[in-house]
């Protein structure tokens, strides 16, 4: 830019010479307030001319026309210094592109990983590990190999186990115990309920005042075939810690042994857990009762 020109710029603008760009700036932002309300043409055409002089003072950098010269070293027909300069411009585009595409690959893995178990076992209750030092994530994943490692000989299918664990507590009546932390509670049995109602578990351990919540409300599958095998695999002073519990199915005039209260044989040693007496029972929508028998049976005995 001339002398001459910007000499012109800054006379239309009113200032020196010597102007800073925070001069400039600032008398531009003055100006522009001043006229940019003002209908008359004279108003107008002075706008016109102080924003022409603005941008002669600050003009827009014009991007470098890359040039291939002789001797220069060429990627997909371009130089290197071109390449340089198209990656500065569109970096942060290349950046949000690489961050969806990695997460689409990621949504891609969990969907073919993350198989559904073809055993499924839900605790309800108010339980705590017998040693704080311990890892709930290990213990869990431990029961559940050897759930599908008992299971497997019988099934070749079976080869994924899950353990669902929502800790609720009950009164011996089935009622809620009452609890400082009241969303946790209702999150949690929001959850049970949803879980209860739509969810194809094969075994359901629960608290005995769970057990007496859900019982009023699920008719759990019949627990007569476990309890036949079990006084065969239990010697009698066990088998006579073993509680029944009973329940008159909707829309049927015989009694049904809908769980088992197997406190006294402590099978929640297995996951480090310890706290309110436990009831076993198999779930109303279990598809494989008879191998959620099987595994009760190695499990208890």
């Amino acid at each position: 830019m001339s002398a001459l020109i910007r000499q012109e710029a800054l006379a239309i603008l009113d200032l020196g010479p010597a102007a800073a760009k925070e001069q400039i700036e600032k008398r531009y932002e003055l100006l522009v307030r001043r006229y940019r309300h003002a209908t008359d043409p004279v108003a107008k055409e002075n706008l016109a001319r102080i924003n022409a002089a603005y941008a002669t003072l600050n003009p827009k950098p014009t991007p470098v026309a890359w040039q291939n010269q002789p001797g220069q070293r060429l990627v997909l027909g371009k130089s290197w210094a071109y390449w340089k300069n198209w990656f500065y411009y569109t970096r942060w585009t290349l950046l949000a592109a690489g961050a969806g595409l990695a997460f689409v690959i990621y949504l891609i893995i969990t969907m073919v990983t993350n198989q559904p178990a073809d055993f499924k076992i839900l605790l309800v209750g108010e339980y705590g590990l017998v040693d704080e030092t311990l890892s709930q994530d290990d213990l869990f994943d431990q029961f559940e190999a050897s759930v599908v490692e008992v299971l497997q000989p019988m099934d070749p299918e079976i080869k994924k186990a899950s353990l669902d664990w929502i800790q609720l507590g009950y009164e011996a009546d089935g009622s809620l115990k009452e609890t400082v932390d009241v969303q946790f509670q209702q999150a949690n049995l929001m959850k049970a309920l949803a879980q209860l109602s739509s969810e194809d578990f094969d075994v359901i351990l629960l608290s005995r005042g769970a057990y007496a919540n859900y019982a009023a409300q699920t008719d759990f599958t019949d627990l007569s075939p476990l309890l036949e095998q079990l006084s065969v695999s239990l010697l009698p002073d066990t088998l006579d810690q073993v509680q029944v519990l009973t329940h008159h199915p909707a829309e049927s005039a015989e009694t049904a042994i809908t769980g088992l209260d197997v406190t006294a044989l402590d099978p929640l040693n297995q996951l480090s857990l310890e706290g309110e007496p436990l009831v076993v029972t198999i779930g109303p929508r279990s598809q494989q009762t008879d191998l959620a028998v099987a595994w009760l049976l190695d499990w208890l005995g």
